[in-house]
């Protein structure tokens, strides 16, 4: 088992003052995939992912400077939803590696009907409060 020293999150999450950042699914499975576990939790509150409207990623490299804070393990996704319309342009800049790649090519064309077809990401929980 790999431990990472911190798990970061916004505020303490289920039990505890901790992020529990194995606690349910997918984040369990997730983590457990990759053998690691977590033995110490980083409040980064009130501190938030809207770069586009504030300073607030000059205020994130004050706190947690690259030299000091080279890998953030994150509960969830680094980004708000729904993704705000000024970042969508970003999203082209997004690359899959090789192998990634090349399992999603061979799952569409080993387990899809020829032709074309709608990718859905269902939500559900907390992810309805945030639209």
């Amino acid at each position: 088992m790999l431990f990472f020293s911190l798990a970061f999150c916004y505020s303490a999450r289920g039990k505890g003052n901790s992020c529990n950042a194995k606690d349910g699914n997918p984040f369990g499975p997730f983590w457990d995939t990759y053998n690691i576990d977590f033995v110490k939790s980083e409040f980064y509150g009130p501190l938030h992912y809207d770069v586009y409207h504030t300073d607030m990623a000059m205020q994130w490299k004050k706190q947690y400077p690259a030299l000091h804070w080279p890998v953030l393990a994150f509960t969830g996704a680094p980004a708000s939803f729904p993704v705000q319309l000024e970042n969508k342009k970003l999203h082209k800049y997004v690359e899959w590696n090789t192998d990634m790649l090349n399992k999603a090519v061979t799952f569409i064309k080993q387990t899809l009907p020829k032709g074309a077809f709608v990718g859905i990401h269902l939500r559900n929980g907390i992810d309805w409060v945030c639209i």
